[in-house]
């Protein structure tokens, strides 16, 4: 339940960070400086990965809150059935919002930025997208985040579900990059094929690798928490004549 909303935040930005469709030979760079965290919360400020996480978020407590309508008007259920779904309904809304909450997030993105990039780095995506060509891209992440609906996770799914976890992940990356993408390429080329931003391209995919490892353990965190609700409210729903949601 939490994995599609982490994922697509985390895909999202690296699509963001690593470039929109464009592909480079990474450089090599030797003992770089590690950027500060001032630095880092700088880029954060002027890329809003903050406001894109709480965005997606309340995009798939939408979806959820949705789902829940739906269970409530097709199975029929009574007015004490759904008051248990609507509690438990509020209290998986909010472990994910806690568990993907930005004050959770926030010390992995800063302590990958420290472990994967350099002072260099951070400098020059800070300057991009301060730049007319970045300002480009970030205005396409609200058509960005329109993609994040019930049409296209349950799309993504299909997907995972026919072709497995690679594919999926693949998927989503290719839509956000489609949709990231400015009408004008040639500020974004320019960032991307020059020395630093090959350097980028590398320490992205190093970064992608680490924050995906570290969000899964908030993933994981969250799905324990919701089953066990689910194993609370489920002989509650039951007792009151209908099936748990």
């Amino acid at each position: 339940m939490a994995m599609g909303r982490w994922l697509a935040w985390l895909c999202l930005t690296g699509v963001m960070l690593a470039g929109c469709s464009v592909t480079v030979k990474p450089a090599v760079s030797a003992a770089p400086k590690p950027p500060t965290e001032e630095s880092i919360r700088h880029l954060i400020a002027v890329t809003q990965l903050d406001a894109v996480l709480k965005e997606i978020v309340n995009r798939g407590n939408a979806i959820l809150l949705a789902k829940v309508e739906q269970i409530v008007t097709t199975r029929h259920l009574n007015a004490e059935q759904v008051k248990i779904v609507e509690e438990f309904r509020g209290k998986v809304i909010a472990v994910l919002d806690d568990e993907l909450s930005w004050q959770r997030v926030q010390p992995i993105v800063i302590s990958t930025f420290q472990e994967d990039y350099s002072q260099a780095e951070v400098e020059a995506l800070i300057a991009f997208y301060s730049s007319s060509a970045g300002k480009e891209v970030l205005g396409n992440v609200p058509r960005a985040l329109e993609m994040f609906n019930e049409e296209n996770f349950n799309s993504w799914e299909a997907v995972r579900h026919e072709q497995g976890e690679q594919a999926y992940r693949d998927r989503i990356m290719q839509d956000l990059r489609v949709a990231l993408q400015p009408k004008d390429m040639d500020g974004l080329l320019a960032f991307y094929e020059s020395n630093m931003g090959r350097q980028i391209a590398a320490s992205a995919s190093q970064a992608k690798l680490h924050m995906k490892q570290r969000m899964q353990v908030l993933n994981d965190e969250a799905t324990t928490r919701w089953q066990e609700l689910l194993a609370e409210y489920k002989p509650q729903l039951k007792a009151a004549g209908g099936n748990a949601p």
